[in-house]
């Protein structure tokens, strides 16, 4: 580690990069694709001077990356400025050195400690509880599998390597099974439509706007716009020979945002909005009232099915439990999540609820 380069993106520095391509010229291990750097700059609560990304480079190769969200949160009728942690990686070469905590830490330190962590993996938990940071929020995470997953259960049990073949046709059939059978149990009402959207007009921002008057970060329309743009995908053949790995998993051979209303009878009764990523079904927003439950319910189960995908994941607790119970499904795992803020934030959030759209930004 004789060459190391430590790099503080801001939104001047980023946008530089894109101009003069420094980042994307080798192949290897990117921090974001072009497509998502331009998405990073269109944040509208980013200032010039915010910290995006902080990036270590070890002889021009990347061994360690935070990337960071700014944002705001409204805290007794007041706006304050927060930056969300979103990835934290490290090179497995660098993972038992300094690199790690390094990194970390100087990502605090350049936002000022102004640091909010909404998804906290069990790796490294235990360097955060060494930290200044306390434990709120707490949820949980359904991960819903509709599918006999080979992949998982080779790497449980490497004997069944040799029959990974015969264990790929398993998975079709599990997966053509449930999805026969769930068909069947979705409740047809003709009376329901969908109207799908690319981008989020004033009437739908309408509906959209009084299920998100109590959120812990304040939407508008022009953020819900920028939140689930699909621009800042990149979207690969299967068969190309991809020279780099995008670190933020923002680049797939099949990724898209898919953003629908429900209606009643020609009147909007929810909103829906998920990432389809390869066979995952991620749940961003699921806006109803309880009287339309069952029915936007069964309408993103029809959405996850017409999708071709093989596992739901959502952080709405409610929807998880019905998708659960009434929907034939291989496995359900739920997984108990918290949030971490910085104490040096001096908000204690009591009274607030982090909702599953909140900072939800992959």
């Amino acid at each position: 580690m004789n060459n190391l380069e430590v790099i503080k993106l801001s939104k001047v520095a980023l946008a530089n990069a894109l101009k003069t391509n420094r980042f994307w010229q080798k192949t290897g291990n990117i921090p974001f694709t072009k497509s998502k750097a331009e998405w990073l700059l269109r944040n509208e609560r980013m200032e010039d001077d915010d910290i995006c990304s902080i990036l270590i480079y070890d002889t021009g190769i990347l061994i360690s990356y935070i990337l960071m969200i700014p944002d705001i949160v409204k805290y007794n009728e007041t706006n304050h400025k927060v930056f969300f942690s979103l990835r934290w990686w490290v090179a497995d070469k660098f993972k038992d050195s300094v690199i790690p905590t390094y990194t970390r830490s100087l990502s605090f330190q350049e936002v000022n400690n102004k640091v909010f962590i909404k998804f906290v993996g069990k790796d490294v938990q235990h360097f955060y509880k060494k930290q200044p940071f306390k434990e709120l929020f707490p949820r949980k995470r359904y991960l819903i599998l509709f599918k006999i997953d080979s992949k998982i259960l080779v790497n449980k049990v490497k004997a069944l390597y040799v029959f990974k073949p015969i264990l790929k046709t398993i998975d079709w059939a599990s997966l053509r099974y449930t999805t026969f059978i769930n068909r069947l149990k979705i409740k047809k009402h003709k009376s329901i439509s969908y109207e799908y959207l690319n981008y989020i007009d004033v009437n739908s921002w309408n509906f959209i706007q009084k299920f998100c008057n109590d959120d812990l970060i304040p939407k508008t329309q022009q953020y819900l716009n920028w939140q689930l743009c699909n621009n800042q995908y990149v979207q690969t053949q299967k068969k190309t020979k991809v020279n780099s790995y995008c670190l933020a998993f923002s680049m797939s051979s099949h990724i898209y945002n898919l953003s629908f209303l429900i209606k009643k009878e020609g009147n909007t009764i929810g909103f829906t909005s998920v990432l389809i990523r390869s066979k995952e079904y991620i749940v961003r927003y699921f806006l109803c009232d309880d009287s339309n439950f069952k029915y936007c319910a069964n309408a993103i189960m029809e959405s996850f099915l017409n999708s071709g995908s093989s596992m739901m994941q959502t952080e709405n607790e409610k929807l998880g439990a019905f998708i659960k119970k009434r929907y034939l499904n291989i496995h359900t795992n739920e997984t108990g999540l918290y949030a971490l803020t910085h104490n040096d934030l001096g908000i204690d959030f009591q009274g607030l609820s982090l909702k599953e759209h909140d900072a939800h930004y992959v």
